[in-house]
């Protein structure tokens, strides 16, 4: 484990020297006394500096193709059985089969519902239920939640799952005491998606640990450093900061006093650690038996603490692993109550880095886990801050599957997105849809709606981001890009019988192929206005339907092979 933490600070090290030394190799040699007109050495130095571009290029290549082998844990022995799923769904599942972990099909596990078909989650983050801390008094975080923003998810993107991120602060505001408002609020949005055919993901959400670390008046901090301003989290009587100064560096995540509220969290310093399993215990109660919840993310983007690979492996998974066991005891104990999927996190590196140490494999053996790193590469990463790239979109892709293959466990990215507005937006956009199809895979973007007041928006700025975008100060609606929603709301199959040996879809037009091996009901969105038109074979009793508000869905039977195509 140290070395696995000695190996991620160096990757933050090398990203700096490598820009520093390509810089360097081609200024002129200096200083060498009287062994700088010695021809042999000029020449070797002249080759040097020629080659400099290949060398560096070689040397990033090597430390991600290291990071990509040393990173990954050890491939977990043995696939354990899934949990049993209802057969139906609940009453108040909207009609959404409950999900499980799927192993069969001649491949890797997969997250896939009751009647044993592969289910691609494909959504978006909802922060809307957050506690955030409020840097402006006058402005609110958050803008407000309505049913209608579910029918817009549905009619205009096609979603079939929100990450809907909570806050521990506002479930558990004082110890032992849990908020049933709190928790009611969570119910309606979860009934409003189910509503529009929307699963939930319920996230455990934080950025900056909590609320409760802002930086207090007149606080200094070293060159390099400022002040922090606490995002959202834990609860004031969980936030253990023992005094650390909150000055961020490099980032709002690495500041001294979140990393040692992360630590305490590790330690389970005065029972924290445990008081959040409980929190996870008590929230997976008031769902047990709702089939629209697809499951729980038990911690968004965790700090590493103050030993990096060490608190954000091997003590993340022993947290990890508390509060799996008060969710799966909650549930045990409701009637009706039945195993939900587990979504679970590496530290928040993996976003800044593209790549971590993760919790070792058999951390748990619970059999309804599922991988959920967040997929940032080219976007928000840190490198990209200096100008280069040690992890490429599709490398993140690579990175996760394989991290997940050696877990034997389905991936999932909670988050993504964040690509900017330059010109290389839209290609990256594609880019990431096209590998995410090309894998048969899902996640949610971040994010649905930002508010003006949000600690994450630019106080100076003109908008605030997201899928519905606003002017700030004002909170003018304004209109989303142009490539945003036929890009995100291109057809896909929601829920796939047996297994896809091919899927393509244009992200700026209805142009859907896909293959696939299996017995069951194939459910395909197609957006748009016009009822598309396709071709199939080996589909029986297929009918394509307009949706309200917008888009199709077209259903099908298969019993073996199949094709589809849409225009």
């Amino acid at each position: 484990m140290h070395v696995a933490a000695g190996v991620t600070a160096g990757a933050c090290a090398a990203a700096l020297a490598l820009a520093w030394s390509a810089v360097t190799a081609l200024r002129p040699l200096r200083n060498w006394g009287p062994l700088q007109n010695w021809g042999p050495l000029n020449a070797l130095a002249g080759k040097s500096r020629a080659t400099a571009a290949v060398r560096y290029s070689a040397t990033a290549a090597a430390v991600v193709v290291m990071l990509g082998i040393d990173l990954v844990p050890a491939a977990v022995a043995a696939a354990p059985a899934s949990f049993p799923v209802p057969a139906s769904p609940s009453a108040d599942g909207g009609g959404l089969p409950a999900l499980t972990v799927v192993r069969s099909g001649g491949s890797g596990p997969v997250i896939g519902d009751s009647a044993g078909r592969e289910v691609l989650l494909r959504g978006v983050n909802v922060n809307q239920l957050i506690d955030y801390g409020q840097p402006d008094k006058s402005k609110p975080t958050v803008r407000p939640l309505a049913d209608a923003d579910y029918a817009q998810m549905a009619s205009e993107y096609g979603f079939d799952v929100q990450r809907l991120n909570l806050s521990w602060s506002q479930l558990e505001p004082a110890r032992g005491q849990f908020s049933q408002a709190y928790i009611a609020r969570v119910r309606q949005a979860v009934d409003w998606a189910a509503a529009h055919g929307i699963y939930t993901v319920l996230d455990m959400h934080q950025d900056t640990y909590s609320k409760y670390v802002t930086a207090t008046p007149g606080t200094t901090c070293r060159a390099g450093a400022s002040p922090e301003f606490g995002n959202d989290g834990a609860p004031a009587w969980a936030t253990l900061s023992d005094g650390a100064k909150g000055c961020g560096f490099q980032g709002r995540d690495l500041s001294p006093n979140v990393e040692q509220s992360f630590t305490n969290l590790y330690d389970d310093t005065n029972g924290i650690g445990a008081q959040f399993a409980d929190a996870w215990g008590v929230l997976a109660r008031a769902f047990a038996g709702d089939t629209a919840v697809a499951g729980y993310d038990l911690l968004n983007e965790p700090g590493p603490g103050n030993s990096p690979g060490v608190t954000s492996a091997l003590l993340l998974g022993r947290l990890y692993q508390q509060a799996i066991t008060q969710i799966r005891a909650a549930e045990s104990a409701t009637a009706g109550g039945f195993h939900h999927l587990v979504f679970f996190e590496p530290s928040i590196l993996w976003s800044g880095l593209g790549f971590d140490v993760t919790p070792p494999a058999g951390f748990s053996d619970d059999p309804g886990l599922v991988f959920s790193p967040h997929l940032y590469s080219q976007s928000i990463t840190m490198d990209q801050g200096i100008g280069v790239t040690l992890v490429t979109i599709e490398q993140g892709f690579s990175l996760a599957e394989r991290t997940a293959a050696a877990y034997g466990l389905p991936l999932w990215s909670g988050e993504w997105g964040w690509f900017g507005t330059g010109a290389s937006t839209v290609a990256d956009f594609d880019r990431f849809l096209g590998r995410q199809n090309a894998d048969v895979l899902g996640s949610a973007i971040w994010v649905w709606k930002k508010a003006c007041g949000d600690p994450q928006s630019d106080p100076n700025g003109t908008e605030a981001g997201g899928l519905d975008l606003i002017s700030c100060p004002a909170g003018k609606n304004l209109p989303s890009p142009a490539y945003q929603a036929p890009a995100l709301g291109q057809a896909y199959p929601r829920s796939i019988p047996g297994r896809l040996s091919r899927l393509k879809s244009s992200p700026d037009s209805v142009d859907l192929s896909l293959a696939g091996d299996g017995a069951g009901v194939l459910d395909v969105w197609i957006p748009g206005a016009a009822k598309p038109a396709g071709s199939w074979t080996g589909l029986s009793d297929v009918t394509i339907t307009a949706r309200q508000g917008g888009g199709w869905r077209l259903t099908g039977t298969a019993a073996g092979g199949y094709t589809l195509s849409l225009k």
